[in-house]
């Protein structure tokens, strides 16, 4: 979770009351979940399954915009010429990832030749360590809305 049940006891000033962390650590989840929802992403860092895999066809350029944020790694590249061939594995040494504000990019040695097919398998989402205070903090506020609407009705 990118929101720990320490970050929102320490939010909501709970100490060592145990009674409310089932209901709290589920209020966590659901509200990662509405974020992601938002987001039309998975924010927390997994590697994209190998079926779901980013796909694109080359445009003749050296560079590729990806869809994705934060991408932490790209896992592996690869191409096929036409769409009945098999997909070929691309040396690792011969791309790489650049962020630029936020922006995430694949870039590759050669170019991305306009008609093969290109898939690339790419890990993304953010850590414990390194996710923005400001979604850690969306994440608790759900919860802890979440939290208040039902001591409400209890």
């Amino acid at each position: 979770m990118l929101a720990t049940l320490e970050n929102a006891k320490s939010y909501l000033n709970i100490d060592s009351d145990a009674s409310k962390d089932a209901f709290l650590t589920g209020a966590l989840v659901a509200g990662q979940g509405f974020a992601e929802n938002y987001c039309q992403q998975p924010l927390e860092e997994a590697t994209i399954e190998p079926w779901k895999v980013h796909k694109f066809t080359g445009d003749g350029y050296d560079w590729q915009t990806l869809p994705f944020f934060p991408v932490s790694e790209l896992v592996q590249l690869r191409q096929r010429q036409n769409p009945i061939s098999d997909y070929s594995i691309i040396d690792d040494s011969l791309y790489g990832l650049d962020e630029s504000n936020g922006i995430y990019k694949v870039y590759y040695s050669g170019i991305f030749v306009a008609s093969y097919n290109y898939e690339l398998q790419l890990k993304q989402g953010y850590t414990e360590d390194n996710v923005p205070d400001d979604l850690r903090q969306i994440i608790i506020e759900m919860a802890a809305a979440s939290l208040c609407s039902q001591q409400k009705f209890t």
